[in-house]
């Protein structure tokens, strides 16, 4: 028997006395084995309880801020119409960057055409100059009307901003042909320079005179405008 009972009787009375059992030490292993597994479940239930209630009181709390917040607001502000502005601003952050792209372009192109017949002159291809600037001014031709089939420009008011948008695309290819002709050899590079100077003016010449357009427009506004001021 794993446990044993030692009862002492008494001879004169029939009480009963208290009864002392005892296990063995494989009995008391898995008793103790018992209870750390039920203290152990009880503990993990009571963290997934705890940490399933953090998130839920943290978004309370970050809705009763925010909520604050919102409130303290003045009222001229929660009425201004931000949307507004925000498409207002990305207006005129693309027409900036396309001001910006053109003249880049206007500069890229004035100061690389006379380095140009520079290098073709110490190199004695001048015959180059002619030939390289009519084959650019044909190639951009051709890619106009190509892209004039390709992307119809729509007419109406964005029909300026359609054809303004392919020459700047075309001037960007002609600026990669420039830059890839250093990988050849002088007569093929001196002939790829001036094609993309051909190039360039052919597509930049609509957009130098949009851009004195603009000019004229601005200073015709202004000078309307400080006449009704005056």
């Amino acid at each position: 028997m794993p446990l044993t009972v030692m009862a002492v009787l008494a001879s004169s009375t029939s009480v009963p006395v208290p009864v002392a059992v005892s296990f063995t030490p494989s009995a008391k292993f898995q008793i103790k084995k018992l209870s750390a597994h039920f203290r152990h479940q009880i503990l993990s239930k009571c963290s997934i309880t705890a940490q399933s209630g953090e998130p839920n009181k943290a978004k309370l709390e970050l809705g009763t801020v925010k909520k604050r917040l919102w409130d303290a607001v003045p009222k001229p502000v929660k009425q201004f119409q931000w949307k507004k502005a925000e498409n207002t601003l990305f207006e005129r952050l693309l027409l900036l960057g396309k001001k910006a792209l053109k003249w880049s372009l206007v500069t890229f192109f004035i100061f690389s055409s006379l380095s140009d017949v520079v290098f073709s002159i110490s190199t004695n291809q001048e015959l180059m100059i002619p030939f390289g600037l009519l084959v650019g001014c044909l190639l951009s031709d051709f890619s106009r009307e190509t892209l004039n089939q390709l992307l119809p420009v729509t007419e109406g008011q964005g029909q300026g901003q359609d054809q303004e948008r392919q020459l700047l695309s075309i001037s960007c290819f002609f600026v990669l042909v420039k830059f890839v002709s250093a990988c050849f050899a002088v007569k093929q590079r001196v002939f790829l320079l001036h094609v993309g100077n051909g190039g360039l003016l052919q597509a930049l010449w609509p957009v130098m005179q949009v851009i004195e357009n603009d000019k004229s427009s601005e200073e015709n506004s202004n000078s309307t405008s400080n006449q009704n001021a005056t």
